[in-house]
């Protein structure tokens, strides 16, 4: 009879991170800075502490975080949006992270956010007047009304983010806009830099 267990989790090997032990060892909490970076593992829990303040805070913020290699904006322009899409999914890596955040900092995203609506809304009104008063000259209202509807997509979309993906693989996420203070409570990564 062997002294093999089939059922036993398999040992912790050592790789070529000067002793990092990859994604079997959690030291730190799976939480590290690398430069401006947060890296986290994707099991683990931040703090209950504002990613931009760093203040203390009980409020999260769930997100989605989704990456892609950014080649893909290449195979974009030469050929189009449905292979672009195509491959996006199937090589795109999420993490599901939640984010401490502050009052003041949740009510700077809830009034970016509120901006970026209020602008939408006056696009559509722009755009049902365009179409109202086009024998009036309204006509020109029309891509005006584009214009802005495309303005409050980009600005709610960016002025609302409170952070975001650098690069994700299959155990860990580099993520942006984590302010000093709180990276420097953190370890240095001992992995690889992305």
């Amino acid at each position: 009879m062997s002294d093999v267990n089939p059922y036993a989790s398999p040992p912790i090997v050592e790789n070529q991170f000067s002793g990092f032990a990859g994604p079997g060892k959690m030291d730190a909490d799976g939480l590290w800075r690398q430069d401006n970076l947060l890296v986290m593992a994707k099991t683990a829990t931040l703090p209950g502490r504002c990613v931009k303040s760093n203040e203390p805070t009980a409020g999260r913020l769930k997100r989605n975080l989704t990456w892609y290699p950014q080649w893909l904006v290449v195979l974009l322009l030469c050929v189009g949006p449905i292979p672009y899409i195509i491959v996006a999914l199937i090589l795109q890596k999420t993490a599901k992270i939640e984010i401490g955040l502050s009052e003041q900092w949740r009510g700077r995203r809830n009034r970016a956010l509120l901006m970026g609506w209020l602008i939408a809304l006056a696009a559509v009104g722009l755009f049902v007047g365009g179409i109202a008063f086009v024998d009036d000259g309204g006509v020109a209202l029309i891509p005006i009304s584009i214009l802005a509807l495309l303005v409050a997509l980009i600005y709610g979309t960016y002025a609302s983010r409170m952070v975001s993906p650098k690069f994700i693989d299959d155990y860990y996420a580099w993520i942006k806009g984590v302010c000093p203070e709180y990276l420097s409570t953190l370890p240095e990564w001992p992995g690889p830099k992305h």
